[in-house]
């Protein structure tokens, strides 16, 4: 009690000080730009002080508790050029203060990627920013996409608004292990100076609760260097989504959003609403926004693709010695996944004859699995989709504690669930393929029968014999598609997962200034709970291969069955439903405790030493409830052994507890020297750690495994050297740069000839990238402009193995697959974004071309997926000061470009991506496979009105 009575008396304290140096001076005025446009969020300094401020939604500052006197501001904003002016307190008059654009970045305030709020110009890290302005000329397709306007990172965002990947400098997402997971793994997505979420596990990854609407302010973006001290297990990189906040007078805006998807046949929807101003004469002030989606999808499924939203608030209080912010999120949104299309041609990969991006989609409306295990009711329903829901909230807390002492205190509570319905490796196959008989169960003698599932139509029928081994001959075949592969149909599995995930996550840092120097001490605190959730394959299930599939229905008149006749698939046209490998329950518990040391040295006014240390002690322990698979006795969930979609059920969980620590330690220097006020050149090195996340753990489906499991922390070296310089019409960042990734653990167990689990030899793999990024502006006149950023780069394994158990259980033909030396799959060695700009008065217009350079597309290098460009186009009218309308296309010319593949054969090959090599690639040349590629061509028209 004697804690919260002091601490009351000191928050009264604060208030109460607020309060009564409120009653001393001010200046206040207006930022604008030429057009008579407000600036909101330009920064306001007065020189050779500690006091600031930024401007609010109607473009006005104010800064008070001034004494009487003369002084020097400076305001700023991204894009336009800074500005210094002399005023004297008591004012005489408001401020109005015009800014002209300039696009120049390095004079701009930097918060993310150091302890201490800099301009870029003497920042020792590569950090790129994105303001309010330029994200409303965009139009993303999701949070994630508009980091392919950063330098240096790879983001593929072919399955559409969530399940994004993103890589930065080569460091790739799981190197080689599945085409078909998402994630961000060496990377952190922050909002508001904290992880999204501090953690990652199979389907479950950050952009799913990150969208980016009218309440963004900015984007800043940090690549590799000061990420190991400043990210949670995020060596990588850090991107941080900062929220606007309110202002002293009352103002908004509402953005309406109309859309054609799909090359212009599907409509799409959007209202982002946002606004804030002062909460009455308490000084406090606030801002709420948000936006509501409705979409039908690039590709039309039979249903809405995209629909929901969310609502940010915020107040906060400014005082003297500091500020307090309150924030909170709501956010219910169901998001669809692009289905993989059907690609053809390796030596050039692209869409099989008959295949169009505008009109394949995967399985039906109608794909609706359910089931009951162990109690619980299984529903995978596609109409559902990726439902994700976040409610979160917490608080910002900055404190000056006198004699050149402060304290930042950034803490959050979060609530997340996700109930996901993904279909899964989509793949086109033969109905005399081995793979997909072997799933069903239909090896052996008998006549197999093909049926439309809702017309209850013969398609197909096949005669399976064993002489001379497994065969299929068709006898009869009228199924769609056929023009697209002989013989063919679609294979695919439905994914289900339910995780629910609770997080407390606080960062504290207390600095200390001394003359030239800063010292920054503090911790970041993540605790993680996943409650019990399931997740597994709910079933195969089989399909027409056209535009609009139908189900199959499948039935097997069994000749060692005496001719009865099984049923292979169930009544909505699933085979193995209740679980193809185990359908599974997991629980998590994940703590990470990181203290942290960071200086700032100003050696000479030219010259700037800073360097940090980071301690990460990660707890990770937990409980698989792994069920045992069922022999089909039991006739399965219906009783009845002739119907065999369900025969073949797990049951009955073994749980299996383990708790594992990792303790890690990350480092980052950096020396800084100004050539000039506006030329700089930095050279950092940085060694960084990765803890494993919970997909390590979620292995362990026998008892025996958890001795067996190696919690090995992943090592990122990077050594950058940068070069920035801005004079009045070029802005350049040059970054030549080399990182290495480590202690890749390929480590996988087999049973020997005694029934006991054993390692196979443990591969320690790394790889390592060499590269330039480059972000430039170049002001040609004072109406044209070009931004350009690139990144080249040569990514390489120094070692890539991986063992494999031999064709009988002895321990001793075990060998091992060497891909060292490859090029590192998916990375391409050129990628750049070139975006003229052309503004005049009141109109402006742009065009973006990006170019993917070519990329190999395994760890065998068998083949690379192509090159290609995108174009974008964008451009807008201000009718008045309020009132705006811009135009958007995206994808200009409708270019298709591959984004990530899977090998032929269905499931689960299509995922055993390092296992397709140049000698497969030759034998199946002809094989069509599943690819992922951009989105089609979309138009958007965007009405904002401001007041």
């Amino acid at each position: 009690m004697q804690f919260f009575k002091r601490l009351t008396v000191f928050i009264s304290c604060v208030f109460f000080s607020a309060n009564l140096f409120a009653q001393e001076g001010k200046i206040q005025g207006k930022v604008s730009d030429s057009n008579g446009l407000t600036l909101p969020g330009s920064s306001i300094k007065i020189e050779g002080s500690n006091k600031n401020t930024v401007t609010d939604s109607n473009g006005d500052f104010v800064l008070e508790n001034v004494a009487n006197g003369s002084y020097t501001i400076t305001i700023s904003y991204i894009g336009f050029s800074s500005k210094k002016l002399s005023v004297k307190v008591p004012q005489l008059g408001k401020l109005s203060v015009t800014l002209q654009e300039d696009q120049s970045l390095l004079d701009e305030v930097v918060v993310t990627g150091a302890f201490d709020a800099r301009k870029q110009i003497n920042s020792s890290v590569s950090i790129s920013t994105l303001d309010a302005k330029q994200l409303e000329r965009l139009q993303p397709n999701s949070a994630a996409d508009l980091l392919k306007n950063i330098p240096g990172v790879f983001v593929n965002s072919s399955a559409g608004e969530v399940r994004n990947t993103i890589t930065s400098r080569g460091i790739s997402n799981r190197p080689s292990f599945n085409f078909d997971v998402p994630g961000s793994n060496y990377v952190s997505m922050q909002e508001d100076g904290l992880p999204v979420s501090n953690i990652l596990f199979s389907y479950f990854a950050p952009d799913l609760f990150l969208r980016n609407d009218v309440t963004t302010k900015r984007l800043e973006a940090v690549r590799g260097g000061s990420a190991a001290i400043v990210g949670a297990n995020a060596p990588a990189g850090v991107f941080n989504y900062i929220s606007k906040t309110g202002g002293n007078t009352f103002g908004g805006e509402i953005r309406t959003k109309y859309g054609l998807e799909g090359n212009g046949s599907n409509p799409y929807y959007r209202a982002d609403i946002n606004f804030g101003g002062p909460m009455g004469k308490s000084g406090w002030t606030y801002n709420v926004g948000g936006f509501y989606r409705t979409s039908t999808g690039p590709v039309d499924p039979g249903y809405q693709s995209n629909r929901g939203g969310q609502v940010k608030l915020n107040i906060e209080k400014k005082y003297k010695t500091g500020s307090i912010t309150f924030y909170g999120k709501y956010l219910n949104d169901h998001n669809l996944t692009a289905m993989n299309l059907i690609g053809k041609n390796f030596d050039n990969p692209q869409l099989a004859d008959g295949v169009k991006s505008t009109d394949f989609y995967g399985l039906p409306a109608t794909a609706v699995q359910s089931f009951q295990i162990d109690g619980k009711t299984i529903t995978h329903d596609p109409k559902r989709l990726n439902h994700s829901k976040d409610l979160s909230f917490g608080a910002n807390w900055k404190q000056k504690l006198g004699n050149d002492w402060s304290l930042q205190n950034n803490a959050r509570f979060s609530a997340k669930s996700l109930v996901l319905n993904q279909t899964a490796a989509l793949n086109p196959v033969t109905l005399t393929g081995f793979i997909n008989n072997a799933v069903a169960g239909t090896i052996g003698r008998g006549t197999i029968t093909y049926q439309n599932n809702n017309t209850k139509e013969v398609l197909a029928t096949v005669q399976a014999s064993l002489s001379p081994g497994p065969t299929w001959t068709v006898l009869t075949n009228t199924m769609p598609g056929q023009n697209i592969l002989k013989d063919g149909m679609l294979y695919a599995a439905a994914v289900y997962s339910d995780p629910k995930v609770n997080e407390f996550l606080d960062q504290l840092v207390i600095t200390k200034r001394i003359k030239n120097m800063t010292f920054n001490i503090g911790s970041f605190v993540g605790i993680s709970n996943v409650g019990r959730y399931s997740n597994g394959v709910a079933g195969i299930g089989f399909a027409t291969l056209e535009n609009r599939p139908q189900m199959l229905d499948i039935s097997y008149a069994n000749v060692f069955l005496g001719g009865a006749t099984q049923q292979i698939t169930s009544p909505e046209g699933f085979a193995k439903t209740g679980g193809v490998f185990g359908f599974n329950d997991f629980e998590f518990h994940k703590t990470n405790l990181a203290p942290f040391f960071a200086h700032n040295w100003e050696i000479t006014n030219k010259l700037t030493l800073d360097w940090g240390v980071r301690l990460d002690n990660t707890k990770s322990e937990g409980t698989n409830y792994i069920r045992t698979a069922n022999n089909g006795a039991d006739g399965g969930f219906d009783s009845n052994s002739l119907t065999t979609y369900d025969n073949g059920y797990f049951k009955n969980p073994t749980a299996i507890n383990y708790s594992f620590i990792t303790n890690t330690v990350s480092f980052s220097g950096a020396l800084n020297y100004l050539l000039s006020d506006k030329q700089s050149v930095y050279l950092r090195y940085s060694n960084g750690k990765k803890a494993p996340e919970f997909d390590l753990y979620a292995t362990i489906d026998i008892p025996g495994k958890v001795a067996l499991t190696n919690p090995v922390v992943q090592g990122v070296t990077q050594v950058e050297l940068g070069y920035k310089i801005k004079t009045n019409n070029v802005n350049l960042t040059l970054t030549p740069f080399y990182s290495r990734l480590n202690n890749v653990l390929q480590a996988f167990t087999a049973l020997d000839n005694n029934g006991q689990i054993y390692n196979l030899t443990p591969y320690f793999n790394s790889l390592e990238t060499m590269g330039v990024e480059t972000e430039v502006t170049v002001k040609l006149s004072d109406n044209f402009n070009v931004r350009a950023v690139g990144t080249f780069q040569s990514a390489n394994f120094e070692q890539f193995k991986i063992a494999t158990a031999g064709p009988t259980s002895s321990r001793d033909d075990d060998s091992f697959l060497d891909f060292s030396g490859n090029n590192v799959d998916n990375t391409p060695s050129v990628q750049f974004n070139v975006t003229p700009t052309y503004s005049r008065d009141k109109f402006y217009t742009f065009i973006s071309w990006q170019y993917l350079g070519s990329r190999w597309a395994n760890a065998p290098n068998a083949f690379k997926l192509s090159a290609f460009s995108q174009f974008d186009l964008g451009m807008g009218y201000d009718l008045s000061k309020k009132l705006s309308l811009s135009l958007n296309v995206n994808n200009l010319a409708n270019t298709f470009g591959v984004m990530n593949w899977g090998a032929p054969g269905g499931f689960p090959a299509a995922f055993n991506l390092s296992e397709f090599s140049e000698a497969k690639k030759i034998a199946q040349k002809d094989a069509l496979f599943p690819v992922g590629g951009t989105q089609p061509r979309s138009y958007f028209l965007t009405a904002t009105y401001k007041f």
